[in-house]
């Protein structure tokens, strides 16, 4: 799969599946996915940083151990990453609401047009979606059935 070049934000799944030994085809995906993230202008926020700890500390096939964990996410701190912060509740709550989601995908997806990202990647989010000029796009589509 091609990646985007243009600004871009990483949805927690995708950096959990990098991890995730479930899946080799997507986490073989993710991974690409996440080093291309260091050579271009993606985000993350203290959201993902904290979902991502907490899930792959408990919930994948063969969950990391906290202290690389730890490593991990401080690697991942080194992507552009954005603050929640008590500004972004408002706003956040409003397009859970209109659009129907989640509390949680309603704050990424406010960060992501809050910092004018192209494109999040992610598989929770419907493909081809669009809020604003942001798309949500899920690097695994191509990986069905592969």
């Amino acid at each position: 799969m091609n990646f985007t070049s243009d600004r871009a934000f990483l949805d927690t799944n995708i950096l959990i599946y990098a991890f995730d030994q479930a899946d080799r085809v997507k986490q073989k995906t993710a991974a690409a996915l996440v080093e291309h993230a260091f050579a271009h202008d993606y985000w993350i926020s203290t959201q993902v940083l904290h979902e991502f700890y907490w899930n792959v500390t408990r919930k994948i096939s063969t969950p990391l151990d906290p202290a690389t964990a730890k490593t991990r996410v401080l690697r991942f701190a080194h992507l552009h990453h954005v603050d929640n912060l008590v500004e972004d509740i408002g706003p956040a709550l409003t397009l859970k609401d209109s659009r129907n989601m989640n509390f949680w995908d309603a704050l990424i997806i406010h960060a992501a047009t809050r910092l004018s990202c192209r494109v999040v990647y992610s598989e929770d989010l419907k493909d081809g979606e669009e809020f604003d000029r942001t798309t949500v796009v899920n690097p695994f589509t191509s990986c069905a059935g592969a």
